[in-house]
């Protein structure tokens, strides 16, 4: 993505490194929730499979588990441009 983005519009890419690797964090941790990271494994599937429906669609019921168990944090918004631009 930083080799395709416009000069312009370079700090987007970093911004979106960061806080994916903030659920890298959280994943080598292990803080979080077991529902959540199987959620994770199926919407990097649906992501890796191109299916921008099937990933929004685990994106909501990613938002609305986390926002249960407090799971979530600012990598969410990253995962959601991330599906978008897929």
């Amino acid at each position: 993505m930083k080799q395709t983005t416009q000069p312009q519009q370079r700090r987007m890419p970093d911004d979106l490194q960061r806080r994916i690797n903030s659920l890298f964090d959280a994943l080598n941790c292990e803080t979080l929730s077991k529902p959540v990271v199987d959620q994770l494994l199926v919407l990097a599937r649906a992501m890796e499979a191109h299916d921008r429906d099937a990933a929004l669609s685990i994106h909501v019921d990613l938002l609305t588990r986390g926002s249960q168990t407090d799971d979530i944090g600012l990598w969410m918004s990253a995962i959601k441009q991330l599906i978008i631009r897929m």
